[in-house]
């Protein structure tokens, strides 16, 4: 009888074992494995519950606020959230974070430049834009008036500045004529006060080549970028046919010929 029941206990101990290991085997199955569309969704909702549990130890607003910008499952099956932060609805200027997750789907790591704290009384004093881009532009106080090539763009954004948090129009006003004077700046006027609180300038410059051909080019960081063209093409007939066929980027030649390389 005592064998019998040894027995019996042997049995249910290896079944319990064997019921421990096939849970973790199935808890650490991989959730990511193909990047279809269910996965991409899968990863939205476990990040953004990891980011609820976050804002219930930090100020960093309501995650339920926030756009998810994108997904990415790499090679090794991991994906990697890529969300905004918003509060109240207005997008928060260097308020961005990645969540990283393990292919079961368990947190990896978190990485944020979140905002905590925000104050901010998210309805601006004026609306429009249009007041912005004329402080933005200079106008009035004897200023000079900077000069447009393309309409400018103008959206509202939350800017932690040194000393509180701002309501701030960006306005980005492109100059794109190939002259000394080619630039993108970007401007922030606090949408309350008026008062300009940063400034920036997106234009970036480098040298760009191809298989045959080596160019000095200029190129504007805002939109899709665009190639060097493969032959001798001047000014103004490249920015015709970006704007012709509805494209964002603008990338001005400086040296409107292609150099021969010495082979």
């Amino acid at each position: 009888m005592k064998k019998l029941v040894c027995f019996f206990g042997l049995v249910a101990a290896a079944l319990l074992v064997f019921a421990i290991v096939s849970n973790q085997a199935e808890a650490n199955k991989a959730i990511f494995v193909t990047g279809g569309d269910d996965e991409i969704e899968k990863a939205k909702a476990i990040s953004l519950e990891i980011l609820r549990n976050r804002a219930a130890l930090r100020s960093i607003g309501n995650p339920d606020e926030y756009s998810i910008k994108r997904v990415e499952i790499d090679e090794l099956k991991m994906a990697h959230t890529h969300v905004q932060q918003s509060i109240g609805g207005v997008p928060v200027w260097e308020g961005e974070a990645i969540v990283h997750l393990r292919p079961d789907g368990q947190l990896s790591d978190i990485t944020d430049s979140l905002k905590e704290a925000v104050t901010i009384e998210t309805k601006p004093t004026f609306t429009g834009g249009e007041q912005a881009l004329a402080i933005a532009r200079g106008i009035g106080h004897g200023r000079i008036l900077r000069k447009l090539t393309d309409p400018p763009t103008i959206d509202l954004w939350i800017y932690r500045g040194d000393d509180r948090d701002h309501l701030a129009y960006r306005v980005i006003m492109p100059r794109i004529d190939g002259t000394a004077q080619t630039s993108v700046p970007v401007v922030f006027v606090d949408a309350h006060t008026g008062e300009k609180i940063f400034e920036y300038e997106k234009l970036q410059t480098g040298t760009g080549c191809d298989d045959q051909h080596e160019f000095v080019w200029q190129h504007v960081l805002y939109g899709r970028p665009d190639r060097p063209p493969t032959r001798n093409f001047q000014y103004e007939q490249h920015r015709q046919h970006l704007d012709r066929n509805r494209r964002n980027a603008i990338t001005i030649y400086r040296h409107g010929r292609c150099v021969e390389r010495d082979e």
